[in-house]
């Protein structure tokens, strides 16, 4: 099954490419409207900040594609700042508009020991779901994130973490979106799981 990566020059893409072939998918980067409408799954990337990566979505023209496909209920995957682009406005540089295809803002994290959150959290899912499908019962995956999605608890957040306390939405899902606000692909045997459970989303 084809996966396209948008290109725009910000995430990790490379890896993100390597772990979706270890899933059995074959990954395409592309910035073609074409590719990325056709395609079964299309994944947002994203490492960084919010401003210069909405100004550098929106140079490739791709915005209305990427609204078309969720007007279509077409699967669409943003990954780390990828997911935080779903959201209706940024406040990490500034109040940066993104792409409003789910209600919520993007704020920087509060209350928690350390920023970054960085490293290993365990996900705890607040429903059933396909990407749960044959996880483990304690699902560990590591995260890189100063700013979070809020509220953290609203009916899109399928799954968080507890970092000191603080809930951190980790997958955030609408129709025909999943975000993950972790990295996968650099999430071992639970990321890779993830990947893969993607095919049950379609």
């Amino acid at each position: 099954m084809k996966v396209a990566i948008v290109d725009y020059g910000v995430g990790n893409v490379a890896n993100v490419g390597y772990a979706l072939t270890r899933a059995g998918y074959e990954p395409v980067l592309t910035k073609e409207a074409a590719e990325i409408k056709k395609a079964p799954i299309v994944i947002l990337p994203g490492v960084g900040a919010a401003a210069p990566a909405m100004a550098a979505l929106e140079a490739t023209g791709l915005v209305p594609v990427l609204r078309e496909r969720v007007e279509a209920k077409k699967l669409l995957v943003g990954i780390c700042l990828g997911m935080q682009l779903l959201y209706d406005i940024s406040f990490e540089d500034g109040a940066v508009p993104c792409l409003g295809f789910l209600p919520g803002r993007i704020e920087k994290l509060i209350n928690v020991p350390k920023i970054p959150h960085m490293g290993w959290n365990e996900l705890v899912f607040r429903d059933e779901h396909p990407l749960a499908g044959d996880l483990p019962s304690s699902p560990y995956v590591y995260f890189v994130h100063s700013y979070g999605k809020t509220p953290p608890l609203s009916d899109d957040v399928l799954a968080y973490a507890d970092y000191n306390g603080q809930p951190i939405p980790g997958i955030v899902t609408g129709e025909g979106l999943i975000g993950m606000q972790f990295h996968p692909e650099k999430s071992g045997a639970v990321g890779h799981q993830l990947l893969v459970n993607l095919r049950q989303c379609l």
